[in-house]
């Protein structure tokens, strides 16, 4: 399979017309309520999302940072990403952890480039809201 970039255990990295596309095995029971023509189900935004307070610890890659700027700038607040979390993984999320990885930049990845589909914003104001997200809206 020529469009196989990765493969372990639980996961598999793919390009599909030029769309990198990642599938992971996932070891808390995810609902996938969003059903694509009858192809493929997929989680809620909100449930990716809370999937995604997960990966920050793991791998710490800018992309994941840009979603969360996006994904608490405009659709989810901490509280309602966090109380997901919480519901799907229970003690395996730790809000306090992922407000700390929240403002926490020293290991990041940047290998994969961030495409926008808006206008590109800045590191340092991603930067910023993250961590005064991550400040200010304690529960």
């Amino acid at each position: 399979m020529d469009n196989l970039l990765y493969e372990a255990f639980d996961q598999i990295h793919l390009v599909v017309n030029s769309v990198k596309i990642t599938f992971f095995n996932f070891f808390h029971k995810i609902v996938h309520s969003m059903d694509f023509d009858g192809i493929i189900k997929i989680p809620t935004l909100l449930d990716l999302s809370a999937m995604k307070t997960c990966t920050l610890g793991g791998r710490a890659k800018w992309k994941d940072y840009v979603d969360l700027y996006f994904i608490l700038k405009d659709r989810y607040d901490l509280k309602e990403l966090s109380a997901r979390a919480t519901e799907i993984f229970g003690a395996y999320f730790n809000e306090k952890l992922f407000r700390e990885q929240l403002c926490f930049f020293d290991d990041i990845d940047y290998s994969e480039k961030v495409e926008y589909i808006c206008d590109e914003i800045n590191e340092e104001e991603i930067r910023k809201f993250l961590v005064d997200i991550a400040m200010t809206q304690f529960t």
